[in-house]
């Protein structure tokens, strides 16, 4: 929708729910089509619970008022907290994992942090290895018996990379975000969807952490 002029029209939405149905009329019509999650429109009119919005082709459709934010066209979405992120992200949760993608239909990792921050308030880049550099870097702390990562200053939201790091040098191959003590929202790499697992049942992952971020204030 960039060729909407946001100086025309008083309000701007962001979907904020998995998806909106954006329809032909504003009681009954036919689908026109689907929006979804940190899709931006712009809207001229607001009535009972729906809005009118600008389509790219230039016509106009129906959205219903839920799973949305309004804002002023140039207002920006005020900065959420962790919790909120945190939800975001965990209604993903099964969600066939598909490279670079950020949707229900089928998304990487980096595209859930990335949308999940979106419409949380926090603007980040699509890629790993600029997302490790966004936000409050949170240190790490290990056992002094196992050499296992301690949990004690990780809360839900906190970004966790996982890599290799040789020689000063760190490369970065994935990133799951903390939902709970020894839990991650992550997509092993001999699943097909985004899972919660155990970081304490896979030694292996959990000594491959190579930096945690913290993107929202609890």
């Amino acid at each position: 929708t960039d060729s909407a002029e946001p100086s025309l029209y008083p309000h701007k939405i962001v979907i904020i729910s998995q998806s909106k149905r954006i329809m032909s009329h504003s009681g009954s019509g036919s689908l026109v089509m689907e929006a979804l999650m940190g899709t931006i429109l712009f809207s001229d009119y607001q009535g009972s619970n729906v809005y009118r919005v600008a389509l790219p082709d230039g016509n106009f459709g129906w959205i219903s008022a839920s799973g949305i934010i309004r804002l002023d066209p140039k207002e920006e979405i005020q900065k959420s907290t962790s919790k909120k992120f945190y939800e975001t992200a965990l209604s993903f949760n099964n969600t066939t994992h598909f490279e670079g993608g950020m949707t229900k239909y089928g998304t990487s990792m980096e595209g859930i942090v990335y949308v999940s921050a979106l419409i949380n308030g926090v603007k980040l880049p699509r890629n790993l290895h600029e997302q490790i550099r966004s936000g409050e870097s949170i240190e790490t702390i290990y056992d002094d018996d196992s050499g296992l990562l301690l949990y004690d200053k990780l809360v839900n939201g906190d970004l966790v990379f996982f890599g290799e790091e040789e020689e000063g040098a760190v490369t970065i191959s994935d990133v799951g975000i903390i939902a709970g003590y020894g839990q991650v929202i992550y997509v092993r790499r001999s699943s097909s969807s985004i899972g919660i697992i155990r970081l304490d049942e896979n030694i292996t992952l959990r000594n491959s952490v190579v930096g945690v971020r913290r993107l929202f204030d609890n």
